[in-house]
C-alpha cells in the first residue's frame, strides 16, 4: 500500500526540485500515514481525500478533475503539471505487477509521446518512465468508490 502517498512525495520532489532517497521517502510516506491515521481515514483514500492529502503535504493546491480526456492531461503535463492518477491496478497492463496488479493504485503521468504515456509508478522497481498506452491507462481511471474501484469515477488530480 501507500501508493496515494508515494505519488503524492513524487510530486513533491518535482516541485521543490529534489531527489527522492528510499530512507527518507520511508520516513515521508510514514508521516502521511500518520496524519491520514489522526482522521481514521484506513488504507486507501478515495480522490477527495487525497486532494485534501496533498494539499496538507504539499501545501499547494489541489484539484480533482473529473472524466479527463487524453488532451487535458496531455495539457497538464505540457505546461509543467504531472498529473496523479487513481485507477484500478488490475486494469493496467504492467507485466512487473505481481498477483496481476493492485485493486487501486496511484501513480504519475510525467510525459507522453504520440501514443502514450510516460509514467512515474511507484508500484514495482522498474516504475520510472513506465510507459502506457494512452487507451490502456484511461480505462484504468477509477476512484476508490468505497472499494468497488472497477465501478469508481474516473479522476486525476493536478496540483494548481
Amino acid at each position: 500500500d501507500a501508493c496515494e502517498e508515494a505519488a503524492i512525495l513524487m510530486l513533491d520532489a518535482y516541485y521543490k526540485d529534489y531527489n527522492l532517497s528510499p530512507l527518507f521517502s520511508r520516513d515521508e510516506i510514514l508521516k502521511m500515514v500518520e496524519w491520514e491515521e489522526n482522521k481514521n481515514w484506513g488504507t486507501s483514500i478515495d480522490a477527495k481525500k487525497v486532494e485534501l492529502l496533498a494539499e496538507w503535504y504539499l501545501g499547494r493546491g489541489v484539484s480533482v478533475v473529473e472524466d479527463p480526456t487524453i488532451k487535458q492531461i496531455k495539457n497538464y503535463v505540457s505546461n509543467g503539471n504531472p498529473v496523479l492518477v487513481l485507477a484500478y491496478g488490475k486494469d493496467l497492463p504492467n507485466p512487473n505487477f505481481r498477483s496481476g496488479g493492485p485493486d487501486y493504485h496511484a501513480l504519475i503521468i510525467r510525459g507522453y509521446t504520440e501514443d502514450k504515456f510516460i509514467t512515474n509508478d511507484p508500484g514495482t522497481r522498474n516504475g520510472e518512465n513506465f510507459i502506457y498506452d494512452y487507451d490502456d491507462l484511461m480505462n484504468a481511471l477509477h476512484d476508490w468508490n468505497g472499494g468497488d474501484v472497477e465501478n469508481g469515477r474516473k479522476v486525476v488530480l493536478v496540483v494548481e
